[in-house]
């Protein structure tokens, strides 16, 4: 049915009925939309999805579906929610809400704007790289320095973590652990570190910590962090010269860093937040009406 000239209140009702057929139980046209999309349209599906499943107050049970499918399809730990699939950009989505924001700011928000207003300058650890007459292993010492303080920020914020969060890092351990025992903590990190955390280092100025975007020495920083930071939630040395002397950092805090895993993924601990967590603050009625439509344009030639 077209819905070209409908006057507002019918225009409503027809995204409503679109909307309560995308969340239909049985989902089937989410699935019948995995299938037929590329890959490429994967992040415009991933949002419109995200939008009408939280607008009905049923976005876990979206994340659920993503989830168990994907490791149900999966013989690799090691090709588990990789960048293109659709579950990992619909749990990018949760790092857009306000309240992440509010934990991204709380969490790091301090430190970040420290770091990034340029007052450390260059702290480049590659020799090939740096300017001529550097002390490369005085910037070495001040970038483990600064590091620290920004894994501690994180480290220490597992009772803080939003609800809607803690639950998706619970239910990521959990169906992991069926399957892959061995990467179920792994892939909490690649959640909550890859795709929560290193990016509102790297570009603080997506995630409203810093006004302006960080200066190139600033930003070359936070890169370096933002990869200290992945390299030890994936249990992954450096290999590289100049990076291999940050190696300390990750043999010194990764028993804390699992530890912290643990705690955000452990039901008990989110319990306390299944109550608030049945509905993030997506938006109004017309931005899930929209992102109803969104959905069904996608399956248009």
């Amino acid at each position: 049915m077209s819905t070209q000239g409908l006057p507002p209140p019918a225009l409503q009702k027809a995204y409503d009925r679109l909307a309560a057929i995308v969340v239909d139980s049985e989902h089937s046209l989410v699935g019948a939309l995995h299938r037929a999309l590329a890959t490429s349209e994967f992040n415009a599906l991933a949002s419109a999805l995200v939008d009408v499943f939280d607008y009905h107050g049923r976005l876990m049970e979206l994340f659920e579906l993503l989830i168990s499918t994907e490791v149900a399809g999966t013989t690799s730990a090691g090709t588990l929610f990789r960048n293109n699939s659709l579950a990992s950009k619909a749990m990018s989505c949760i790092s857009r809400y306000p309240e992440s924001h509010d934990f991204l700011n709380r969490t790091l928000g301090s430190v970040v704007r420290e770091i990034s207003a340029g007052g450390y300058g260059s702290l480049e650890i590659d020799p090939d790289v740096a300017a001529a007459g550097t002390d490369v292993a005085a910037n070495t010492t001040k970038l483990l320095g600064l590091a620290q303080r920004v894994l501690d920020c994180i480290l220490a914020s597992a009772d803080a973590c939003p609800a809607a969060l803690r639950q998706l890092c619970v239910m990521l351990k959990t169906y992991c652990a069926q399957k892959f025992p061995e990467s179920a903590l792994t892939s909490v990190g690649g959640l909550i570190n890859l795709r929560f955390f290193c990016p509102a280092i790297v570009t603080p100025e997506n995630y409203g910590l810093v006004g302006d975007g960080p200066s190139i020495e600033a930003r070359r920083t936070l890169v370096l962090m933002s990869k200290m930071v992945q390299n030890l939630s994936n249990h992954v040395a450096f290999r590289e010269g100049f990076m291999s002397v940050l190696n300390t950092f990750l043999t010194t805090n990764q028993q804390r860093m699992d530890a912290f895993l643990d705690a955000v993924s452990t039901p008990a601990a989110a319990a306390a937040g299944t109550a608030a967590a049945g509905t993030t603050t997506a938006g109004t009625a017309a931005a899930a009406a929209a992102a109803a439509a969104a959905a069904a344009a996608a399956t248009q030639p």
